[in-house]
């Protein structure tokens, strides 16, 4: 935390994190889940519990026609076992497909209930709408904030025709804690399942806890215009 107080006029407010992350991705797709959480409904170990219920109970409200739980029930057969990795692939990949898109400045997150009924929404949404779905079927769930690395990124010609949504700049998804896996990573933007291409640099139980940067300005707002951000994220050559 720090305060800051100009001793004069100042062009800008400059605040730049600069690092390099040694990034070796997890094959959680070669590890086998816990036999006994195979399918869905499962319940978790009392050890388990203890440390995961924060992420199990949902903190957002479903409204009284119950919209969430019925959106989140869509993904369950009726006819046959539910595997809860196919089941979850399946939720990733239907938001994606079915939201349109759109990058929002504004500050916050959108409530699930909200994104549904827009029909539209940013990473961060997309992510909160999964993680609370997934709570109702009984799935631990934690908010990531990081970044999403593309190599079209790396070179110019292909930046703007092959780079994913959300890449080279601050990104968000979501993990899912599986027992016998751990806590593997779904980005409902891209569909990506695993930790390839995520560079994961904070989780919290809710997105509100993931402000990279927070504070307030006290002075004219006149004083205190044309707020950017940028984030690159690049491939360092050895």
């Amino acid at each position: 935390m720090a305060l800051v107080q100009p001793m004069g006029e100042a062009t800008e407010l400059r605040i730049v994190c600069s690092f390099t992350i040694e990034h070796v991705p997890a094959q959680q797709d070669q590890l086998a889940l816990d036999p006994a959480a195979e399918f869905l409904p499962f319940a978790y170990s009392l050890q388990e519990r203890l440390d995961l219920e924060h992420y199990l109970r949902p903190h957002h409200e479903d409204d009284n026609q119950g919209t969430l739980i019925r959106w989140a029930h869509q993904f369950l057969h009726t006819d046959k076992p539910n595997s809860t990795r196919e089941v979850l692939a399946r939720m990733n990949a239907h938001i994606g497909q079915s939201l349109e898109y759109k990058a929002r400045d504004e500050e916050g997150t959108q409530t699930p209930l909200a994104t549904l009924a827009l029909g539209s929404g940013s990473c961060r949404d997309y992510a909160l709408l999964m993680m609370e779905a997934a709570r109702r079927l009984g799935i631990a769930t934690r908010f990531v904030s990081g970044y999403l690395y593309d190599a079209a990124l790396d070179t110019a010609t292909q930046a703007q025709a092959d780079s994913m949504t959300g890449a080279g700049t601050t990104h968000a998804w979501l993990q899912a804690y599986l027992p016998g896996i751990g806590w593997l990573a779904f980005d409902p933007t891209n569909n990506l399942m695993g930790s390839g291409q995520l560079i994961r640099v904070g989780v919290t139980r809710d997105p509100a806890q993931a402000a990279p940067i927070s504070g307030s300005w006290y002075g004219d707002a006149e004083a205190y215009e044309g707020l950017e951000a940028t984030v690159v994220v690049t491939r360092r050559k050895n």
